[in-house]
């Protein structure tokens, strides 16, 4: 498997400008899911409220949106052990959440009978689930509007991971954040990660044994 390539990912500034002006969009909270935990697409749009984990400040991963046998989006279970897995959020995400549950209830409440609650965190203004492809377009249309790489919308989850391994998070922490079931799968997926830390401290290294040259 060919390791990532750095443009295959943001940086904290591309992603800020692209929080801003994606920050009041309907679909706003899936792309601060993917940027936040890593989430793969599916997982995003399977989510339910019934999976969020508000003591725990965790999401649990139980169903995700996939496609069904005949072509169509279904909802199922994960595909593999690893990805039915817990994932912790941070405090601003939570808050996040909180607004987002908020607003979605007084939605439901206008459309009433109209609203069609299957109990989704990401859905359409109906309630029912979103299509990939509407996601993507929108995602690819926002990048363009912030004037940012335009990236996969799975290379979030890409750019995600790698913020955790600049960060110095264990390889193994951030293989079950992610659902990798083996660790030398998400190694050769961030190597670009590990090869700038080891830059970064062979710059420092440097820097102190040649000081006198």
């Amino acid at each position: 498997r060919q390791p990532r390539r750095e443009d295959d990912w943001w940086t904290m500034d591309q992603a800020h400008a692209f929080l801003a002006i994606a920050g009041q969009h309907r679909m706003a909270l899936a792309f601060l899911l993917a940027l936040s935990t890593g989430l793969r697409e599916g997982e995003i749009l399977g989510l339910r409220w019934e999976d969020v984990d508000w003591d725990a400040h965790a999401l649990r991963i139980r169903q995700v949106q996939k496609r069904g046998e005949d072509g169509r989006y279904v909802m199922g279970a994960p595909k593999t052990a690893a990805s039915e897995r817990v994932v912790a959020f941070d405090r601003a995400l939570e808050r996040a959440l909180h607004q987002h549950h908020a607003a979605q209830g007084r939605n439901r409440l206008l459309m009433e009978k109209d609203y069609d609650d299957r109990d989704l965190v990401v859905c359409t203004a109906v309630g029912t689930p979103i299509l990939p492809s509407n996601l993507r377009r929108t995602f690819h249309r926002l990048c363009d509007q912030a004037q940012v790489p335009r990236i996969k919308f799975h290379d979030l989850r890409h750019t995600h991971a790698s913020w955790l391994v600049e960060q110095g998070v264990d390889i193994r922490t951030v293989a079950d954040r992610l659902g990798h079931t083996e660790v030398s799968f998400t190694i050769q997926t961030y190597v670009h990660s590990r090869v700038e830390r080891q830059r970064a401290g062979a710059e420092a290294i440097g820097a102190q044994l040649w000081r006198d040259e």
